[in-house]
């Protein structure tokens, strides 16, 4: 290793390494893999043709990727590196290190070296980390996720439930974005964890497992908790990073996803495709001009036809106007690429709190209220982490919100042969508007609460 000083260079041989967060390790890290990096992509490397780019190596901070066509190209790439990461005093981990090779479209088994070293070779059934996101023989995975005892833990802590509910969140949910961005987790999995989350803001709301599920996903200022559906999260990470894909900045990686996704359109309608390749229509998830042919064909699965389910379900269509113009509208949103988890996350929580102004049941009574007043944030403050509410106000707030307090006159909390009657007046049905209004012992009450709206009113005018 050379550094000029001056007219001069001095030949320095390290021989051991520098603690991270020192001032020296960033220059010394990028001057030591520079080298290993040049290695990977220089003439002796043949590298991998893929869809009319050459790929050869590929890195992000220490994680070095190396592609070529065949185990012994590897074999011979592998040694280079060790020859040069020796002359640099560095040596791999073999144990933090792996291969992946493909014979006829299947995982195959070799035997790969790196110094003298075995490497693990990955099989048919293996997966490998690689920049946190599971590497393997199938497109599929589920999240190694620990999202379940932590929801434990927390619903066991000594926190107030407004807190619990701000983790949840602000932290629980957004753990999972790195593997839902990657476009290949398991829905099956998903729906269980979105099971285990209802049940843990169930828990700390104090509602009943009859409580209608729109509330969850609805928009706090009409009353609902705001969270995200972990199933509808991943089918926009999906549509996303497919967005972000055929926009990269990086040539290489945006002619290799344009020319996949044409050759899986291509693929799909077999010897009858058309001239002009029906992208933005395919992306969408259309059926017409002969796109729901498509269903049947044998072409495989990939990010693309991933994209098309995801959006299919979402009703997302993808505006491909131009090269650099590329659109993804749904509903009254339409966003860039960059832009595009924000929006689509908006639009599925519009869509949830529709669904929850219009419950034909009694439990979106309240939320049409409450969406009279759409600037406020009061609302959305009283499920925040800032909420003046106490204890005692919490624990009925969202019973009183979706009217499943347990009240005599409800249907699914008292059969209609049994009295219905108000316990404190034993006049009328007691329902939670007969409670709040009607009921003789609780007039006092309410005569002052509405005084007191009457006062703040006036105050404000």
């Amino acid at each position: 290793m050379d550094f000029a000083v001056g007219k001069e260079s001095i030949r320095i041989f390290p021989t051991a390494g520098v603690r991270q967060g020192d001032a020296l390790s960033s220059p010394i890290f990028n001057l030591a893999s520079e080298p290993l990096v040049r290695a990977g992509k220089s003439n002796i490397n043949p590298g991998f043709l893929l869809f009319g780019s050459l790929v050869k190596t590929t890195a992000y901070a220490d994680d070095i990727a190396v592609v070529t066509n065949s185990p012994s190209e590897l074999q011979y790439i592998l040694n280079v590196l060790s020859l040069t990461a020796n002359t640099l005093g560095l040596q791999f981990n073999a144990g933090k290190c792996a291969c992946l090779v493909f014979d006829k479209g299947k995982p195959s088994e070799t035997q790969c070296r790196i110094g003298e070293q075995l490497i693990r070779c990955l099989g048919p059934d293996d997966q490998e980390t690689y920049l946190g996101t599971p590497i393997g023989g199938k497109l599929r995975f589920r999240p190694p996720t620990d999202l379940i005892p932590n929801l434990d833990k927390i619903a066991a802590s000594n926190l107030a439930p407004w807190q619990k509910l701000e983790i949840f969140r602000s932290h629980l949910l957004p753990s999972l974005s790195h593997h839902l961005a990657s476009g290949r987790v398991l829905k099956d999995s998903l729906t269980q964890l979105d099971t285990e989350c209802r049940k843990f803001l169930g828990l700390i709301c104090n509602l009943p497992n009859h409580a209608t599920v729109p509330f969850f996903y609805a928009d706090r200022r009409v009353g609902g908790l705001g969270t995200c559906r972990l199933t509808d999260d991943a089918d926009i990470w999906t549509i996303a990073r497919a967005a972000q894909l055929l926009t990269c900045r990086d040539p290489t990686v945006r002619n290799i996803c344009r020319e996949q996704l044409h050759d899986t359109i291509r693929r799909g309608f077999r010897t009858e495709h058309p001239g002009v390749l029906p992208v933005g229509e395919y992306l969408s998830g259309s059926v017409d001009g002969g796109l729901y042919r498509l269903r049947y064909a044998e072409a495989g699965s990939n990010l693309w036809t991933l994209a098309r389910q995801a959006a299919k379900r979402l009703g997302v269509r993808i505006d491909v106007s131009g090269d650099e113009n590329l659109r993804i509208v749904a509903d009254d949103v339409s966003v860039s690429p960059v832009k595009a988890v924000r929006g689509l996350r908006k639009v599925a929580r519009q869509r949830y709190t529709r669904n929850l102004l219009t419950d034909k049941s009694h439990q979106g009574v309240v939320a049409n209220c409450l969406s009279l007043e759409g600037t406020s944030k009061d609302m959305a403050r009283l499920v925040s982490c800032r909420t003046p509410l106490s204890f005692r106000d919490w624990r009925y707030l969202h019973r009183a919100r979706l009217d499943i307090l347990p009240l005599r006159g409800h249907s699914w909390f008292c059969s209609q042969e049994q009295d219905t009657s108000c316990r404190r007046c034993g006049k009328e049905n007691e329902t939670g508007y007969h409670v709040l209004n009607h009921c003789e012992e609780g007039l006092q009450l309410a005569t002052k609460r509405h005084n007191t709206v009457q006062e703040f009113s006036w105050k404000r005018c």
